[in-house]
């Protein structure tokens, strides 16, 4: 035998004892998940071994180990015959301790974790998911709103979990300013989009209001971010069509606020010509959901526009001023009938 052939022989044979206890793990694992129920001591030996490997993200000495270890967990979550006793089970007791890890310091180990945690798309695992939204690091918060969008069509038979998934979503847009996580979290609340025909209408609804709050006191501090909600704003017609009476309102009264604080913004002295046409064209999609939800709600809506008033390109600002608070003071006395009521 060579030496060459020698040494390759020996590193083989390191790989296959190093690799031996991680195959043996997996495949003991597996075949707990594959069962069609579990009784209390498997539970307890599949929570012991999960909360180990989880542990291991933390303390992998390099990228590479984090990466295999990652994977181990990974590929759990995606065995082959795995009933819906073992994926509740995995759900059980993977959700905790990946949330623990998720919601760390450690960047690399946290994302490991959160990308394992998505993966599980089981409505116990709902809980887990919104608590890592509050994440230090945006990419954390993103994939974890990512995950929560891809884990809501199996929340249609679970409405506490979808309730919970719809809330943690909106809580955390109310303080959320990376623009990036904020889209995924409109994607995540626009249930209709996914096709999923939610039971409660109004709980889209009160989320998006809940955010669009949120936004406003966040642009009326100066943020001066407004495009960031229009994601949102386009959700908000599908959302405001499947609700009920409250969740209309309290849609309706959000979005009102939003285009009332872009007019004032508009025409805000210390507004730059150059950022004026951007805020008329966030303006003309606010409007157009408000008079959208008139439809809906089988109102007539009034005939000036505001998005054409700022649109109008005029030199005159005190009348163009003028007309558009007009045009909204005509919107503001619709709301104020029925069936809003709105003050």
């Amino acid at each position: 035998m060579t030496r060459f052939s020698t040494i390759s022989w020996i590193v083989s044979l390191c790989a296959v004892v190093l690799a031996s206890p991680f195959a043996q793990a997996q495949s003991s694992l597996e075949t707990l998940l594959k069962k069609a129920s579990l009784n209390r001591e498997e539970k307890a030996t599949l929570e012991a071994e999960i909360k180990n490997k989880v542990k291991q993200l933390v303390d992998a000495p390099n990228a590479q180990a984090l990466t295999d270890r990652r994977d181990f967990l990974l590929k759990l979550t995606r065995t082959s015959g795995m009933t819906p006793a073992g994926l509740a089970a995995l759900a059980d007791a993977a959700a905790e301790p990946l949330q623990i890890v998720a919601a760390g310091d450690a960047f690399d180990a946290a994302y490991a974790a959160t990308v394992v945690l998505v993966e599980l798309k089981h409505p116990r695992a709902v809980g887990a998911m919104v608590a890592v939204l509050a994440s230090e690091f945006p990419a954390v918060r993103y994939m974890a709103a990512r995950g929560l969008k891809s884990t809501m069509p199996q929340l249609q038979a679970s409405p506490g979990e979808f309730t919970t998934a719809l809330e943690g979503l909106a809580q955390r847009g109310t303080k959320e300013r990376d623009p990036i996580v904020l889209r995924a979290l409109y994607d995540a609340i626009d249930v209709h989009a996914a096709g999923i025909n939610a039971k409660n209408g109004d709980a889209c609804a009160t989320a998006l209001a809940t955010v669009f709050r949120g936004r406003l006191d966040a642009l009326a501090s100066g943020s001066r971010d407004e495009s960031k909600d229009l994601r949102g704003i386009a959700a908000s017609t599908p959302c405001y069509e499947k609700a009920g009476e409250d969740g209309r309102v309290q849609l309706a009264a959000a979005m009102a606020g939003l285009l009332d604080h872009c007019i004032n913004r508009y025409f805000d002295p210390d507004t730059s010509v150059e950022a004026r046409p951007g805020l008329a064209d966030v303006a003309a999609e606010q409007e157009k959901a408000l008079r959208q939800f008139m439809k809906t709600s089988g109102v007539k809506e009034p005939g000036k526009t505001v998005a054409a008033v700022l649109k109008s390109q005029s030199t005159d600002l005190a009348k163009q001023e003028t007309d558009a608070r007009a045009a909204l003071e005509e919107i503001r006395r619709i709301l104020r009938g029925d069936p809003w009521k709105l003050p």
